[in-house]
This record gives structure tokens, sequence and C-alpha cells, in this order.
């Protein structure tokens, strides 16, 4: 049986010759039989593309043509760099966690009936540390018309009050930790339910929580929210949080019936850099100019 016609060590024969000849013409002459013999190339190459490449690819350790000098991920590696994004998608869903929990705070905040204030920022120039007694030194005074009594907050959560003397441009604030008579406090279990009343919070031995004895019955687990609901103390104030619930105890007079709950404000009072003082809004006929 007489052999093909066209072969590939035929066509690979007449490639060379067809470039010799190219190379021996003028030059625009060549040019226009390169464009002529360049589809024949392609075709004469297009079986030995795909091995070309698959040994090359081999001869480089497999790896893909990525724009850098980068060597593949181990295994290791990338469970390194999905156990990283877990870690950054649950610090995410716990900022956003945080954010609805002030949310809700505040939405509980203007639903309870108190007077009219508005909130003056101001930044801690100092701090002084006596025990339990915490002092913070504001940069606001008389002449911003901050005075004794004013409740002092950051964000949602209750910081404390401003005590005499006030000076033109300064005020100290006594913390709340230091409040020596006890305050009336509100437990919310989760964002749904029913917070629980009556329940009278008192300074920890330690100057920095609370603790507060309720009932077994009440189911009251850490993490709780602790609001206050102090008409006498802080009037103004009422709703915000004071701090949430740490740990839970034995009451030792009494374990079977009581628990005693540890609260610790939810932001750390001791290190705070700006605060809002509640100034009192005047009355509207005071704040309207009478008529001549």
């Amino acid at each position: 049986m007489a052999s093909a016609l066209l072969t590939s060590s035929r066509v690979l024969v007449a490639v060379a010759s067809a470039l010799a000849v190219n190379s021996q013409l003028p030059t625009r002459w060549g040019s226009m039989l390169g464009h002529v013999l360049k589809p024949t190339v392609d075709f004469a190459v297009l079986p030995v593309r795909t091995p070309v490449y698959r040994l090359a690819v081999d001869l480089g350790g497999n790896d893909q043509p990525t724009g850098r000098d980068d060597p593949p991920a181990t295994p290791e590696q990338l469970r390194d760099r999905y156990d990283a994004a877990l870690v950054r998608i649950d610090q995410q869903q716990q900022r956003i966690a945080e954010l609805v929990r002030t949310l809700e705070l505040l939405q509980g905040v203007r639903e309870i009936e108190q007077p009219d204030t508005t909130p003056l920022s101001a930044k801690v120039t100092a701090t002084t540390d006596a025990g339990p007694r915490v002092v913070l030194t504001l940069n606001r005074g008389t002449r911003d018309r901050v005075a004794p009594g004013m409740t002092v907050v950051f964000k949602s959560s209750v910081v404390g009050r401003v005590i005499e003397p006030v000076g033109p441009s300064s005020a100290d604030v006594e913390l709340i930790t230091a409040h020596r008579a006890g305050l009336q406090v509100r437990v919310r279990r989760g964002p749904d339910s029913i917070p629980y009343d009556n329940i009278r919070a008192q300074r920890g031995d330690d100057g920095r929580t609370f603790t507060a004895d309720v009932a077994r019955d009440l189911r009251i687990r850490p993490g709780a929210d602790v609001l206050l609901a102090d008409a006498v103390h802080y009037p103004d104030a009422r709703g915000r949080l004071l701090g949430v619930v740490e740990n839970i105890v034995d009451y030792e007079p009494d374990p079977h019936l009581l628990q005693r709950l540890i609260i610790r404000p939810a932001v750390d009072l001791r290190a705070l850099r700006e605060v809002a003082v509640l100034r009192p809004d005047p009355p509207a006929s005071a704040a309207q100019p009478s008529d001549p």
C-alpha cells in the first residue's frame, strides 16, 4: 500500500525549505510569504503543542503560571489560611452582636420616661485611683454649664456623677462603682426577654464590681445585661447599661433559695479617654426669649 502523500516528515522538510527560501527573498516578498506559511506552520506543530506543554509543567514542578514567583501553597498553609478566615468571621460576628445590643439598649433608654438632657462630650484629662474611690477629671466646667450631680455616661453605659467642686474649665467625676448605697437595677436575660425588676445591686468588696442577690428560680445566666432602674440616684440614666453578669455564686446564708450575681461594668471605667455629661435641658420658657 502506498504511503500517505502528506506525512509529518515531509511537512517539516517543506516548511524548512520555505523558510530558507524566505530568508533569501526581498523583505516585501518574504513578509507576504510569511503570512501565507504561518497557518501551515501552526497546523503542522499543533500535534506537539500539548505534549511539550505537559513536559514543561512536569519539569517545572507542576507550577501553574500565576504571574508571581511564589511556590504553591501547601495543605498546612491552606488550613492555616482557612482557620484565620474563620477567626476574622467570628470577630466580625461578635462586633455585629455588640452593635445590635447597643442599639437595643439605646432604644430601651428612649422608651423610659426620664428628664430631658443633652449630652456634652468631654475628654478625661486625669484619673485619680484611691482604692474604691476613683475620680476622673474632665476638661469641662462651669463655662460649659457643668454642675455637681450631673450624670456622666459612655455610649450606653453609666460612668458616674460630677462631684464638687467644679472649676471653670474642669470637673471631677466619681465612678459609679464608688456608690455606697444600693441601686435599683433590671436584669435582662436576652434581647427578647422581659427584664426582671426589683433587684438591688450593691458595691462589691473589690470596688470594681457590683453584687445582687436574686432567687434561683429566675434562672439568670452569665452574660445577662444589667440595666439601671434607679429613679432616686440616677433618674436621667434609667435604662442605661450598668454592667453585665460576669459570674453567679451561691448565696452562703441561703444557697438553696438565693444566688449572688457578680456584675462587672461593660467597659473599663478606669481607662476611659472620652465621656459625655448629661446636661439637663433648660425649660421651654427659659429657652425662648420673652417678647418686649
